[in-house]
């Protein structure tokens, strides 16, 4: 009888905990959400791009490649993605204009900051369901306390909310978005790795998932390649358990699957391409042969590059061998299944996850560093266009697994305090940056306000907008001036025409 009290208890307890901590995670959710859309209504105007979709050139009407030579011949999420959201803006905005007579420019700022912090909050719930599909928790019994729910969910909505800044609808469509659904690719076949010991092993794939592989497959290039890198070091680390296990045909078919679609899309994008032929310097293979003759006749970023793409080789070279040669000594036993049921342990699973950061952060290294390299513009920065967006795959799986080893943790009580003083600095100090410099975008958004009232009142003229226009990258400009090219020119005045009604040539400077 006592038996059966003390575990209705511990039942009634674990319940109550669990209770306990979703309601912690639904209030931490809705602080994300609220602080995104605050911030993004402060800072959401029209700018550079934006303006093309926004001006009647909406893209395909289907998500399909365009299988013509042209700037962005067949990434589909970018023009298609821009033409949805175009014409979902304006089914909305015109109705809602003639009814109640809204304004465009708060409008924009609402529908923005509302799809905005939609998406940033279900990229937050979703590495929050991550971390609960563990096995490690599953198994080991490791239960999670109200305080460390805090502490953890906490610093993972901060360092989400750092990294996924608004800047424009073409940033999120085009780099965010694609992003955030290569990571959640990543992520499924990982999880379903029986290399990673996770009871979700063999778990069949969820029918939206071959959706956003297609989604992904046409998005970006170098999402493409970071895709096909990551394949590539899964397919390793499990080809010992392709050989021995029966259950496993399915998950090893959708990586060759992925693959292949991932090749494919790559192919088409460089082939109808001119980006390739318009922007691409000497070839990588010419340099790297001036590294080694003569190094001081390149510039110091093409060495830093070279050097980069170099690392990123030797290191997944090294790596591979690694990975194939712990599996071919690990699962070298008699009953792959019975190794998978025992081995679910906190160390495999740390070293497991360490592949998966190491082979993704690494690839993408590498690809950057290409990329930059045969373009000429650095894509490591976060100040130049796209602003670091082709490191996104890799700063979500950095937030993964800084949630794990924050969950992980030792529970010494010194453990505990150096975990919560590091926690206070790095969560405080990433605050600050998350939140931004409010009245500055305040300023900025006003200006930009009395410059569309400016427009409106007049045909032509050149106005003072109390912004320095002139000096803001094309990709980000907000307002036409005497130096803007003639497509942007173009683009704005249809753009004005369509949602003040009115033909403006103005200027602004």
């Amino acid at each position: 009888m006592s038996g059966t009290s003390r575990g209705d208890s511990l039942g009634d307890d674990f319940r109550s905990d669990g209770r306990r901590r979703s309601f912690l995670i639904d209030w931490i959710g809705l602080f994300v959400f609220v602080s995104v859309w605050l911030r993004t209504f402060n800072q959401a105007y029209v700018n550079g791009d934006d303006v093309v979709h926004l001006g009647q050139k909406y893209g395909i009407p289907a998500f399909l490649p365009h299988f013509a030579n042209g700037w962005i011949p067949n990434r589909a999420m970018d023009s298609y993605g821009r033409n949805l959201l175009g014409r979902v803006f304006d089914a909305m905005f015109f109705p809602l204009k003639d009814i109640f007579g809204i304004d465009f420019f708060h409008f924009y700022k609402f529908f923005c900051a509302t799809l905005f912090a939609i998406f940033v909050f279900c990229v937050y719930r979703y590495i929050i369901r991550l971390l609960g599909r563990n096995a490690i928790y599953k198994k080991e019994g490791m239960s999670i306390t109200s305080g460390n729910t805090v502490l953890v969910h906490g610093s993972i909505a901060i360092f989400i909310m750092i990294v996924l800044q608004w800047f424009n609808q073409v940033f999120w469509i085009c780099y965010q978005m694609p992003s955030f659904l290569g990571f959640v690719i990543m992520a499924e076949i990982w999880m379903r790795s029986p290399a990673t010991s996770s009871v979700e092993c063999g778990r069949e794939f969820h029918p939206l998932f071959f959706a956003l592989v297609f989604l992904v497959s046409f998005s970006l290039e170098a999402y493409n390649a970071i895709i096909l890198a990551f394949v590539f070091f899964t397919f390793i680390n499990n080809w010992n358990f392709k050989k021995r296990s029966t259950h496993l045909k399915e998950y090893f078919l959708v990586l060759q699957v992925l693959a292949a679609l991932s090749l494919v899309a790559l192919m088409i994008m460089q082939l109808f391409s001119r980006r390739a032929s318009l922007t691409a310097k000497e070839s990588v293979a010419g340099q790297f042969i001036l590294l080694i003759e003569s190094p001081h006749s390149l510039s110091i970023e093409n060495r830093l590059y070279l050097l980069a793409i170099a690392y990123s080789f030797i290191s997944s070279a090294l790596l591979v061998l690694i990975v194939y040669k712990k599996g071919k000594a690990a699962y070298n036993i008699a009953d792959v299944e019975s190794y998978i049921s025992t081995q679910i342990k906190r160390l495999e699973f740390r070293k497991n996850f360490l592949i998966f950061l190491f082979g993704t952060v690494n690839s993408s290294i590498g690809i950057v560093a290409f990329v930059s390299l045969r373009t000429g513009q650095n894509y490591f920065s976060f100040l130049v266009y796209p602003w670091a967006g082709f490191l996104l795959i890799s700063a979500f799986s950095a937030i993964w697994f800084f949630a794990e080893i924050l969950i992980a943790w030792p529970d010494g009580i010194s453990q505990r305090l150096l975990r919560n003083v590091f926690l206070m600095v790095l969560v405080s100090s990433g605050l600050i940056s998350s939140i931004g410099n409010a009245p500055q975008k305040y300023r900025d958004s006003q200006m930009i306000y009395r410059a569309y009232d400016a427009a409106e009142k007049s045909s032509g003229g050149v106005f003072v907008s109390g912004l320095d226009v002139e000096t803001i990258p094309m990709e980000h400009r907000p307002l036409p001036t005497e130096n803007s090219p003639d497509w942007f020119l173009d683009d704005y005045k249809s753009f004005f025409n369509k949602y003040y009604g009115h033909d403006s040539n103005v200027r602004f400077k």
